[in-house]
């Protein structure tokens, strides 16, 4: 082994330490000074050896408004508008169930990740991967969003025609119409109600139904 090798895993490892280190310090620290302390460690990580990928997550990044902030799953269910979302406005606002605003910056944390490894094959150097809850829940909304901005429409999924879950006398039935020629006959078929109602509302929709019915 190089001399040179032995400086190099020394210094990697020394990094290793430093970032655990001030990883388990964070535990106990309180949430507004965790982002001043993890830009100031990416910079000494930079400093000490080009190759690192530094990765770091927060609720809504390092600088502005917000920036004193902790990355609370329910706080950016909320902000973000994805708690908003619901089938209808007559249904209550509700916390999501499971941690979604979690996960998801997790998962693209992972991709910013494995993209900046990529790029260190053919450059050689390593950056910093910066992800924020609150980012990562409006980019979950970029169809909704879009379909707003540019045709002035609301992209609802739950209110979608023959969408939606209904209970039955033995439990919950989910039902999924999208991307189907004719839902309402094969919901039909399905159930083995016969082919009349898909056929009179197929007559309805000739005479003139409204539009948002005709994706029945």
């Amino acid at each position: 082994m190089t001399l040179r090798l032995k400086i190099n895993l020394i210094v990697g490892a020394l990094t290793t330490l430093f970032v655990l280190a001030l990883l388990v310090q964070q535990l106990d620290d309180d949430r507004q000074s965790v982002n001043e302390e993890v830009v100031a460690a990416h910079r000494v990580a930079l400093q000490m050896l080009n190759r690192v990928v530094w990765a770091s997550g927060t609720g809504f990044g390092d600088v502005g408004p917000y920036a004193h902030k902790g990355g609370q799953d329910i706080l950016i269910q909320a902000m973000s508008g994805v708690m908003w979302r619901r089938q209808s406005d007559e249904t209550p606002l509700s916390v999501y169930p499971t941690t979604l605003c979690d996960y998801t910056a997790g998962m693209h944390l992972v991709q910013g990740v494995l993209l900046a490894l990529f790029a260190r094959e053919r450059t050689g150097e390593g950056q910093k991967v910066d992800i924020r809850m609150f980012d990562s829940m409006l980019h979950m909304q970029m169809q909704e969003a879009a379909t707003q901005l540019n045709r002035g429409q609301e992209v609802n999924w739950a209110a979608m025609p023959l969408s939606g879950v209904f209970p039955t006398s033995d439990g919950a039935v989910c039902f999924v119409g999208a991307f189907k020629q004719q839902p309402l006959r094969d919901l039909c078929q399905a159930l083995e109600l016969g082919d009349e109602l898909w056929q009179r509302l197929e007559e309805w929709k000739a005479a003139g139904a409204p539009s948002r019915c005709r994706g029945l």
